[in-house]
């Protein structure tokens, strides 16, 4: 991957983090967010995009590992607009366990925009420091997202 891009992704990331932290909202927006049905429909699209970015494992799982090189790109360009699809659906970090989920989601996608080799740092230390860390917070995500899912509905 490209350091720009890279970059860009941390540039994003940035973003959704200043304007989190200043309260700096888009009020058209935040008016839709609003709304259950948008809440809904935004919500779905992060999780497909959660979802979308666990193919690469899946891939890797089943030892399809050509499918899964040629899918290697998909997940780190999908893996750049993290923030957007975030911001798109929230533009607050929320309460309680949803903090932790919002944290953990732009956490993932701090990770992925610093992935040592884009900056020419291939010590194998790092690179299985940074994978298993990637591979550990994507569960963590997927599980606060069950969570998150299970609320919602549960107090709707």
């Amino acid at each position: 991957m490209n350091p720009i891009h890279n970059l860009l992704g941390l540039l994003l990331l940035s973003g959704y983090l200043v304007q989190d932290y200043w309260n700096l909202h888009w009020e058209q927006l935040q008016q839709i967010q609003e709304a259950f049905v948008y809440k809904q429909i935004s919500g779905f699209v992060l999780m497909w995009f959660v979802l979308e970015q666990w193919r690469l494992f899946l891939l890797r799982s089943q030892q399809k590992m050509r499918q899964a090189n040629k899918n290697l790109h998909l997940h780190r360009e999908l893996g750049l607009v993290a923030p957007l699809l975030l911001y798109a659906h929230t533009m607050s970090s929320g309460h309680a366990y949803q903090v932790f989920l919002t944290a953990c989601f732009l956490t993932l996608a701090f990770l992925g925009s610093v992935y040592p080799p884009a900056f020419g740092l291939r010590k194998k230390w790092l690179c299985n420091f940074w994978i298993a860390t990637h591979v550990t917070l994507s569960s963590t995500l997927l599980l606060l997202i069950g969570v998150h899912v299970y609320v919602v509905y549960l107090y709707e």
